[in-house]
């Protein structure tokens, strides 16, 4: 969960300094990033010059093939649980065993040549730390070409430790490092006191269990789909998180995962308001109320939560010029609600939705999944649309007998 938050720093890092550089008409830049490792120097370093190689934890595989005439030159061939993702050209520029591997992206043997830029240089340097854990550096620079690689590049980087630290530390027997229940509790009485103070404490118990049942629901979509499940946790400010283990294959399970979270709490929602009915006390409509509230915003098409996900695939089946359009809009008028509103809530969804927005479109992260077919994409449309229709009938009905509590 620490690890998610530095996630959003460095992602508002990264977006401030691509701001920065383009005022200045920054176009050579140099990038770096620094993981330590708990596995010795030599398997870290056997790992990073294997010409073929699965990081087990994402299902991510890179596959060297030599460029016919070029020495030192090869064609990388990315997959993700086995599906053709892209294809990058590789130049090995030097290679100084045991502590230094520098590489040169080729975009001419690059299928996505966009992502890269000119004369641009990997540098891997793999240290021996001690203790049996190794440190490894990774800098990279290059000119830029498009505005993408500035979001890119940074992340790139540090996602290239964090699998190489992954992989390294499961091949050396290691046990991964897991949310400990000391940091399970902080997180939650982080989560509850912000929401405390923002609603006070009824509402932030409330708002608690809205948020545990809405990620339980990612959740087992994870696991029903075999993605297995990285974490869950509540958030403070924004809600809660759920990540799965290995990566998305098909539009289809990205859908339904999203979906799944809102999905999950409707029949509980209704339950409320049927006990509220059936009771006649406006307690349980109360929590109802909370709890569609929350989920139907969930529904809302803006960046970063799961209606701007589904909404966005679905667009992108009429053209992606329309899903990006639509989604710079949602974002626009996203920003209007929080002026409007000048809540802190509503403005940490914002910066949340900023951050989703640029990633999702310098990253491209949705390009390797599997498309839905039309009838897919209209069941998935179906479900999203009923979600939406059993949200405001429950939401009308829950507040109807939640005008009880305050006559």
């Amino acid at each position: 969960m620490t690890a998610f938050f530095f996630g959003l720093l460095h992602a508002v890092v990264d977006i401030l300094r691509a701001a920065w550089h383009l005022l200045t008409r920054q176009q050579r830049a140099r990038y770096a990033a620094t993981g330590l490792i708990r596995a010795p120097h030599s398997a870290v370093w056997d790992l990073l010059n294997r010409h073929d190689l699965t990081y087990a934890a994402s299902g991510l595989r890179m596959h060297l093939q030599p460029i016919e005439g070029r020495e030192n030159c090869y064609i990388g061939h990315l997959s993700v649980n086995g599906r053709p993702a892209a294809k990058i050209g590789i130049e090995f520029v030097a290679v100084e065993p045991p502590t230094q591997l520098v590489t040169r992206y080729l975009p001419e043997f690059s299928d996505r040549p966009g992502m890269l830029g000119e004369d641009d240089i990997l540098t891997i340097n793999v240290e021996d730390a001690g203790k049996g854990h190794t440190r490894l550096s990774t800098h990279r620079e290059l000119t830029h070409k498009v505005m993408a690689t500035r979001i890119t590049t940074p992340i790139g980087l540090r996602n290239m430790i964090h699998m190489v630290r992954g992989q390294a530390e499961l091949e050396a027997g290691i046990a991964p490092v897991r949310l400990s229940l000391r940091d399970q509790v902080f997180w939650t009485l982080a989560a509850f006191a912000s929401f405390w103070w923002l609603l006070g404490v009824e509402v932030a118990a409330i708002l608690m269990v809205v948020i545990a049942v809405h990620e339980a629901g990612h959740a087992l979509a994870m696991w029903r789909y075999g993605l297995g499940v990285g974490f869950v946790s509540f958030v403070p400010f924004l809600g809660g998180v759920a990540a799965p283990k290995r990566l998305w294959t098909t539009e289809w399970q990205r859908g339904i995962v999203a979906l799944m979270g809102v999905g999950f709490s409707l029949p509980i929602t209704a339950g409320l308001v049927y006990a509220s009915f059936a009771t006649g006390r406006p307690e349980p409509a109360h929590a109802a109320v909370w709890f569609a509230i929350i989920n139907a915003v969930n529904l809302i098409p803006f960046p970063g939560i799961d209606g701007g996900v589904v909404v966005a695939m679905l667009l992108r089946k009429v053209h992606p010029l329309v899903s990006q359009f639509v989604a710079w809009a949602m974002f626009a008028l996203f920003v209007a609600l929080a002026v409007w509103l000048n809540d802190p809530l509503v403005w940490a969804g914002v910066v949340f939705s900023l951050i989703a927005l640029v990633q999702g479109a310098a990253l491209k992260m949705d390009a390797h999944l599997t498309p839905m077919r039309w009838p897919s994409s209209f069941g998935l449309l179906v479900i999203y649309l009923g979600l939406c229709a059993g949200y405001a009938l429950v939401a009308v009905m829950a507040m109807t007998f939640d005008a009880g509590r305050f006559r």
